[in-house]
Order: structure tokens, then sequence, then C-alpha cells
């Protein structure tokens, strides 16, 4: 998302100060929102009005209110962003009430090699970040605060309009729309041998969330990157052609190394061929 031009916007925009407004109970302005980016070291060269505004924009019309003005202690790295995004989709978790100080987000996970991956990449955007096991869970999770992902997760979540939106934006770029693919499908996705309407043996590849707005966004992430899945109605998108699952693994949907293999010796085994 970019900022240029964003108070342009909001100058011929009516009624910006009724957004400013707390709009229900434990809700967050984009006042308050602002002053936790200053708070971060984040356009603190900037008044907080000023940040607000950008905020407001990135709220209505899906910019993304650094743009531009991006500091050095937080970089939003081209493909890993969305991978990070993706990942915390399936399985990443945050406080539900807004209204906490803390904005503390959890990325869980049993296997360390894909934690310690997702680590990397949060490193890689400067976001300082701690990897620990939960023993009652029995899973390895890293930990990182940054209330930009913890904002766009939540709206994403809760809102289909703002989802179709984001989406418009990663289908720019086939590698952004796959990125966010192997993101989701690390946390969500999984496949299996199945048998197709002829009775044949098959590899299908499935990507679940409770989320049927997250699911449309998903398969036109996959349209974008040239795979046909089908969206069925508990719960789940379906890679289920060969063509396209072999194609899925070649492009490497899942870069968690045991889904991975999974899934190549499947193809190997039914298919009768290597990805």
């Amino acid at each position: 998302f970019q900022a240029e031009d964003g108070i342009r916007d909001v100058e011929r925009s009516r009624g910006l100060g009724d957004v400013y407004k707390r709009q229900g109970k434990n809700k967050l302005t984009c006042t308050e929102i602002a002053k936790s980016l200053h708070e971060q070291g984040l356009l603190r060269e900037k008044s907080v009005a000023y940040t607000a505004e950008l905020v407001w924009l990135w709220l209505t019309k899906g910019r993304h209110p650094l743009g531009k003005h991006i500091k050095h202690r937080w970089k939003i790295v081209r493909g890993d962003f969305e991978y990070i995004v993706g990942r915390m989709l399936g399985d990443g978790s945050g406080p539900i009430d807004e209204t906490k100080k803390s904005k503390t987000l959890r990325l869980p996970s049993i296997d360390k090699d894909s934690i310690n991956y997702a680590s990397k990449i949060l490193r890689k955007m400067n976001l300082h970040n701690k990897i620990y096991y939960c023993t009652t869970t029995g899973l390895y999770v890293a930990s990182f605060h940054n209330i930009l992902i913890y904002w766009l997760l939540m709206k994403l979540r809760n809102s289909p309009e703002f989802a179709e939106g984001f989406g418009s934006f990663l289908c720019l770029s086939e590698d952004l729309a796959w990125r966010f693919v192997q993101g989701i499908s690390d946390s969500e996705g999984s496949c299996s041998l199945n048998r197709n309407q002829f009775g044949d043996p098959a590899v299908n590849i499935k990507i679940s969330n409770t989320k049927q707005h997250i699911l449309e966004l998903c398969k036109k992430c996959l349209e974008a990157s040239g795979i046909i899945s089908h969206l069925s109605k508990n719960g789940n998108i379906g890679i289920t052609s060969k063509f396209h699952v072999v194609l899925a693994a070649k492009k490497k949907i899942f870069l968690l190394e045991r889904k991975k293999k999974k899934l190549e010796d499947l193809i190997e085994l039914v298919y009768n061929e290597r990805p």
C-alpha cells in the first residue's frame, strides 16, 4: 500500500472528525493508534494528527500508513511481509480486546524449524521476536510486538471488504500473492491421498480456515499464481486436479519441510513423477 497523496485525499473527504471519535465501546481511535506508533519510535517527526490521518487512509482506503515514510526500525520486506501475514492468519494469535495496552502477537508451531524460519523473516523486518517452548501446548512459539501487523490482522479477520481490497493488492504481483499462499499453507494447509470420481487414487491439497472471506482471499491469490482451486462449504479450499497439484508442488506451496516432503512423496507414489 502507498500513502502518496494521502493527505490531499483526507482533505477532500467529508466527516473526517467523526472517524477519530470512539465508535462504540472498547474501540481504538485513529489518534490512539497514531500515539502508539509514536511510542514505538515510528514517524516521530510527524505530528500525531498527521499520523492519524495516514492510519485513517489505511482504515478506509487500504493504503499503507507508513508508505514512503518507513524508518529503519521496521522494514516492510517485499514477499516476506506477505508470508508472515499468511502465517499469522492461519496460526497466529493476539489480544482480542483492542483496549489492552499489550499487542503481543504469537505464532505457534509443532515444528521448531518452521518457527526459526518465521523468526528469521521477522528479524529481516527489524522486528525483535522471542522464541520459547510452551510446555502446556507442546508447541514452539515466536512472539513479537507490532501494532500495525496486529491491526492489519484484526481488519483482515473481521472485514470481508478489507480482505477483498488486500487481495487486490496482493494480486498486483504474482510473487506477492504466492508468498501469502505459502504462509497460509504452512499454517493451515495439508495434503492427502484420496479417490477421484472414477475411483482412481488422487493427491489433494487442502487449505482450511474458519473465515469464508479468508478462503476467498486465498483462492484469489492461487488463481493469480495460475492454480485452480475449489471452495467448499465445510471451511476449506481444495486443489484436486493432477496438473494443478503438481504445479503447486513445483512452486513450493509448502515451505515447511514435513509438508513439502509428504506432498512430493504422494505425487511420486500416485503419479510416478517427482516435482
